[in-house]
């Protein structure tokens, strides 16, 4: 079967800025790229599901991203300062309903490094929101106040009709 081993860097952080991406087309192949030593972790992301050309140099990147808050349990506020155009990798778990803003402009959230979560950043200096918030549960509050909306219109009537 297919096992996967963590192994913990020393020094590891849970928020980087890396100027080269490796794209694959699948998280069967990002596993086997990592696994197989195919790229280096420490200067490369890969990304799944896209395909866009590589940087050309990616030595000549630099970026600087600081935790600036955490604006709740499940949104944070990030200082993401590059040379070149990269990608904000976060140590958080990929799950759907994890959206992104790059100076208040909608980005996606991209399945990195097999498991991570990884948010293109254009070069220069940007402010960064990364929030959890899945479309399903603003489905659910819909249907609970329409809910909540039938019920009480469902009584108002009873009461109307039981007056006469």
């Amino acid at each position: 079967g297919l096992g996967v081993l963590f192994t913990p860097w020393t020094g590891g952080q849970s928020l980087r800025w890396v100027g080269c991406a490796n794209y694959v087309e699948s998280g069967e192949d990002a596993l086997d790229a990592i696994a197989n030593g195919e790229i280096d972790l420490s200067q490369t992301i890969t990304i799944e599901g896209r395909s866009l050309p590589a940087p050309t140099d990616c030595s000549a990147g630099e970026g600087e991203v600081r935790l600036e808050d955490r604006l709740s349990p499940n949104e944070i506020m990030l200082h993401v300062n590059a040379n070149l155009p990269g990608w904000v990798l976060w140590s958080e778990v990929w799950y759907p309903g994890w959206r992104a803003w790059v100076d208040g402009q909608p980005v996606s959230v991209e399945r990195g490094d097999y498991l991570f979560q990884a948010i293109p950043v254009p070069e220069g200096q940007h402010v960064v929101v990364a929030a959890y918030r899945p479309v399903w549960f603003y489905a659910g509050g819909v249907v609970s106040l329409l809910t909540l909306m039938g019920v009480f219109f469902f009584f108002w009537r009873r009461k109307e009709h039981s007056v006469e």
